[in-house]
């Protein structure tokens, strides 16, 4: 189960290694954005993701990606959506072109996809994914930018299939059965691919990547009194005018966001119950963080 927390997401930022870091296909702009949606015999829900990546780390001597998602998800039939966040998990690519995973908990890493055997793949061949018995029917070839990136499908069904370098699309032999997702879009700082018809750009639907440890204006002091609170918060927005507030749960739930109109905003938490918050203050690249509190 995903139990990652804002607050852990916090506390897990390190210094950025980014010089270490071997890159091909992937960069730190990277991002999914996914659906995923069903019945599962008591209740609908829906489910639109974006995964990015948010500066890297240092294990064993090797360098990994940190890898984060944003989920804006509808767990019953008639709710309002929440936005919930999990990560960091620990992501790699090598020069054999294959993506590894590591684990805190059995440290150790394992292989989550390989690009190499998309490239040698054929019509006809098994289709390279863990469990899959299908032989591979269709061979499409997608650029993202300038480079031509290779889809392998083992059925007509669109979205469907692996896409070399940036992982599964949709599903690979078979139709997917309840709960299943797809890729609606990969893109990074200057291409996007797009697969099915939902729009990867609706923020209404797919939320923005929170790249904290990408801040370049991180030296701000953020000014927000009285902390603690039992009612009301003002933030004084001096230095720099960000156009966003955020306030997340100690579980990484996203309970309050609302657009800043001037330099000195006013906020009234007496809505929320006493505890600790996670306020992110942003504009559409940068963003700067502080630990509020309400009694």
């Amino acid at each position: 189960m995903k139990n990652f927390t804002l607050l852990l997401f916090l506390i897990l930022l390190n210094k950025s290694y980014s010089q270490g870091t071997y890159f091909d296909y992937l960069d730190y702009s990277s991002e999914w954005r996914n659906y995923g949606g069903g019945w599962n015999g008591i209740f609908f829900y829906e489910d639109y993701s974006t995964s990015y990546f948010d500066g890297d780390t240092i294990i064993n001597g090797t360098y990994y990606y940190k890898k984060y998602t944003l989920s804006n998800t509808n767990l019953f039939s008639n709710p309002t959506f929440q936005i919930y966040l999990y990560g960091p998990t620990y992501i790699r690519e090598d020069s054999t072109k294959n993506m590894y995973q590591y684990s805190l908990t059995t440290n150790s890493e394992t292989s989550i996809f390989d690009s190499q055997a998309i490239l040698d793949s054929t019509i006809g061949d098994i289709f390279p994914a863990p469990g899959a018995i299908c032989p591979i029917e269709y061979i499409d070839y997608i650029n993202l930018g300038a480079r031509p990136l290779k889809l392998i499908r083992g059925m007509t069904y669109q979205p469907s299939g692996y896409l070399e370098g940036i992982g599964a699309v949709g599903s690979t032999c078979a139709l997917g059965v309840e709960g299943s997702g797809n890729l609606v879009c990969y893109r990074n700082a200057t291409d996007v691919l797009q697969f099915g018809t939902l729009n990867c750009n609706d923020t209404t639907l797919f939320p923005s990547a929170l790249r904290i440890n990408s801040i370049k204006k991180n030296k701000i002091e953020l000014n927000v009194y009285p902390n603690p609170t039992q009612s009301t918060i003002t933030i004084n927005n001096l230095e720099y005018k960000f156009n966003t507030v955020q306030i997340y749960s100690a579980i990484g739930e996203l309970v309050l966001e609302k657009s800043i109109q001037s330099e000195s905003e006013t906020i009234d938490l007496s809505n929320l119950s006493n505890g600790v918050y996670h306020l992110i203050l942003k504009d559409d690249v940068e963003y700067i963080t502080k630990k509020i509190i309400k009694l």
